[in-house]
């Protein structure tokens, strides 16, 4: 139940209280945000602007939107903001032992702890696992039957996730921990959070039980063992002081990696899939650029990867329009404001990505595949300039945090690199040989949580 009448703001010394937005009692506007949030978010800021205040999840929540906001709580050069009292109301169930639920200093030293699992060196073994799996997925979506594009594209992503993090081949254990997964995922925008049968709660909490007693079960011989999957990398490695990590710590990285390094980059390469596939001049250019490698036959390497700029602008164009978490969530461990407005301590932020990278004075024609908006200003398709070419450098006077789907600062997704990897080997096999084919005028229905994803499976041709 939302109202054209927030709560007046209240004057005070320097700042202004927050306008609140009233709704359901108990559930405030939780209801209207799991239904419709994009459309939620434009209604508010229609008319209350970039920061507003509401009731999401029984929880007060302060609602920001700007690249100033995502600058203000992703540097948190103040310390004000806090991820673990954001991430835990969401995966608290599930761990507290994950680079989520932690903070300054102690987030530092696991993040340095877990950084040589994300290392140049290592990602070459990674891509060889990511090439054979994707090669050996896309010949078998191809030859011009329809299919559902989407699950295909998540059972790839799982597999190669399943394989790269936690090391487990094909075979029973691996479809116990994938069949899990959904479970868990569903649990984190469950309204009801009791642990009751039947309840997407209850459902999480009994999948996280069944993947946790099966990891823990193998960690001391991934301990012992010269593994080259990120588990047995996260058993063998310490800290700065030497220390390893503890078995909750191995097990809420591990479970984190694996969660998120399957079900953004689903529905990334979903959204990028669709797009080249109502852009057909795209998948022109991109696979000319593909050809120019001159792999004929050869596996991709890391070197291969950074002369694909054109490919590299598609993939973060496609992060552009549907980034794969809407929002930065945080909580607040102090007073602090935002475009004078007072935002009190042990509250809950949601700083609105989605907004962000459709904001019209950021983004000309948001609604637009562009991919050359991260081309160095001059560049032509034809000269796709540097892969070391960041996003703001695609327009001077653009704010840095236009584009955050990767988040940014202390807290930039470990991942990036990860993600951007398989996406690159994706185009590389499937542009190589193969083309898109959407149905004449078909255009996508997006489900945006937990993570955006096509409404109807995104049927489509591979040609």
């Amino acid at each position: 139940m939302e109202t054209a009448n927030p709560t007046p703001a209240k004057e005070g010394p320097a700042l202004k209280e927050l306008p609140f937005v009233r709704g359901f009692p108990f559930l405030g506007q939780t209801l209207s945000v799991l239904r419709d949030p994009v459309g939620w978010g434009k209604r508010q800021r229609a008319l209350y602007g970039d920061a507003f205040a509401a009731n999401l999840l029984f929880q007060k929540t302060a609602v920001l939107t700007g690249p100033e906001a995502l600058e203000l709580v992703l540097l948190n050069k103040d310390q004000s903001f806090s991820t673990e009292q954001a991430y835990t109301r969401f995966f608290g169930h599930l761990t507290d032992t994950s680079l989520l639920m932690m903070d300054f200093a102690v987030h530092r030293k696991h993040r340095q702890g877990l950084n040589p699992a994300f290392k140049n060196e290592v990602m070459k073994g990674y891509l060889a696992q990511m090439n054979t799996a994707i090669k050996d997925s896309i010949n078998s979506w191809a030859g011009g039957e329809q299919f559902l594009f989407y699950p295909g594209m998540k059972q790839l992503t799982l597999d190669v996730a399943t394989s790269v993090f936690l090391g487990l081949p094909e075979g029973k254990e691996r479809q116990i921990v994938n069949a899990a997964l959904t479970d868990i995922l569903a649990s984190a925008i469950a309204v009801v959070r009791l642990p009751l049968p039947g309840t997407r709660w209850g459902r999480g909490l009994k999948a996280q039980r069944k993947i946790q007693a099966l990891l823990r079960s193998q960690i001391p011989a991934h301990r012992k063992a010269d593994g080259e999957d990120v588990f047995s990398r996260l058993c063998r490695a310490v800290d700065e002081n030497g220390n390893a990590f503890s078995d909750d710590e191995i097990l809420g990285h591990l479970i984190t990696f694996w969660i998120a390094g399957h079900d953004t980059l689903a529905s990334s390469l979903s959204t990028l899939v669709y797009h080249l596939g109502k852009n057909p001049e795209w998948q022109d250019k991109l696979a000319d650029e593909v050809a120019a490698l001159g792999l004929e036959g050869r596996a991709p390497t890391l070197d291969d990867l950074k002369a694909l700029p054109l490919c590299g602008y598609a993939f973060r164009e496609a992060l552009r329009i549907m980034p794969p978490a809407m929002a930065v969530p945080r909580g607040t461990l102090k007073d602090t404001s935002y475009k004078g407005y007072r935002i009190p301590a042990d509250m809950q932020v949601s700083v609105n990505i989605y907004a962000v990278h459709h904001d019209e004075t950021l983004w000309p024609e948001p609604e637009k595949f562009d991919p050359m908006r991260f081309a160095p200003q001059g560049t032509s398709p034809k000269n796709g300039g540097s892969e070391n070419d960041s996003p703001e450098n695609a327009a001077a006077n653009r704010n840095r945090f236009a584009w955050a789907p990767f988040g940014g600062g202390a807290h930039k997704c470990i991942g990036m690199v990860f993600a951007e990897t398989q996406a690159k080997c994706f185009l590389i096999n499937l542009l190589g040989k193969h083309r898109i084919k959407l149905a004449k005028g078909y255009e996508a229905s997006i489900k945006m949580l937990p993570t955006p994803r096509p409404a109807d499976g995104l049927p489509l041709q591979i040609l």
